[in-house]
């Protein structure tokens, strides 16, 4: 049996032991995180703008700066930083990626470039990121803090025009329509507008045409396209035969782009009226081509008559 001694001292032992490990577990305190916060990155910029018309790069560019603070730890010698980014997708370099420091370079800085696509749509924004690592040396290495700033898209305006027949060839003072489509080629919503062209507009009216748009402004999404109809009425006279070619001109712009103070790119766009034929006003055409038959067979009996009558006198 256990004797009484050894007991009390088994009991003195344990008490010992818990009193022991209590007081000597660390407790962590608000100090020690500091020591995993050496490293501070910062962005000058907290956005920029790509533009990403057809034919620009659609880059932009951050600089920031590393600082690190190497007082709170006499032994540490070198801080080396590893720095990354990202931005939803797109192509993001920094340049350094790696970053050296010492007691006497405590602060350095870096570049971050992004490729954004070229034709992204205006509503779309990403975030810049940029964190990393830092290692001690010696030591041990922990995540830095990240830093970030947004990317917006610039917007940009192009449209598209097409006519199925551009050229048509029709019977003097007949009525026709020209249909236009035109798509909406930027990154976002926009409005254009529709005119004829003033110097066109004037000749043709001099001559007695009249030409009508359906529309004037379109509101088209990014994407879309709508038929623009251009009636065409041209003047009806007497013509015993006529081969003409008129030629009929629309501008179109961006009226969204003006109104926010950019120079908007104006399109011509030319389409061509061939008329051919006889036109009588008043008279249906099967009636005018009877009349001038008719015509034709006086003017051919006429003729014969009169040649007939110089063979005899000469014959006389």
């Amino acid at each position: 049996m256990i004797s009484a001694k050894m007991f009390k001292f088994g009991m003195f032992a344990m008490v010992f032991l818990v009193v022991f490990q209590v007081g000597f577990t660390y407790i962590p305190k608000e100090s020690d995180a500091i020591l995993q916060t050496v490293a501070t990155i910062s962005l000058d910029q907290s956005s920029q703008t790509a533009q990403v018309a057809p034919g620009q790069q659609g880059i932009v560019t951050f600089t920031g700066t590393v600082t690190v603070d190497m007082t709170i730890d006499s032994t540490v010698q070198k801080v080396l930083v590893s720095l990354t980014g990202s931005s939803g997708g797109w192509a993001t370099t920094v340049t350094p990626s790696t970053l050296a420091f010492s007691r006497q370079v405590t602060s350095q800085t870096f570049s971050v470039s992004v490729k954004v696509p070229p034709g992204t749509s205006y509503s779309v924004t990403q975030e810049l990121i940029v964190g990393g690592t830092c290692r001690n040396v010696p030591g041990l290495a922990y995540n830095v803090d990240e830093t970030k700033a947004m990317i917006n898209v610039k917007q940009f305006y192009k449209f598209s025009v097409e006519c199925t027949k551009p050229f048509l060839e029709v019977a003097p003072g007949d009525q026709f329509v020209f249909q236009l489509k035109i798509r909406n080629m930027g990154n976002y919503q926009d409005t254009l507008r529709i005119s004829q062209d003033p110097i066109t507009e004037k000749k043709l009216v001099d001559m007695g045409w009249a030409v009508m748009l359906s529309q004037t402004d379109i509101i088209l999404d990014e994407g879309m396209d709508q038929v623009v109809k251009i009636s065409v009425t041209p003047p009806k006279e007497w013509n015993v035969w006529k081969n003409e070619i008129t030629t009929i001109k629309v501008k179109i712009y961006s009226f969204q782009a003006l109104g926010l103070g950019e120079i908007p790119v104006e399109t011509t766009y030319p389409m061509y009226v061939r008329e051919r034929g006889a036109s009588a006003p008043g008279f249906e055409f099967e009636l005018m081509a009877f009349a001038l038959v008719f015509v034709a067979m006086m003017i051919v009996g006429v003729a014969g008559r009169n040649l007939s009558r110089l063979r005899y006198r000469r014959r006389a």
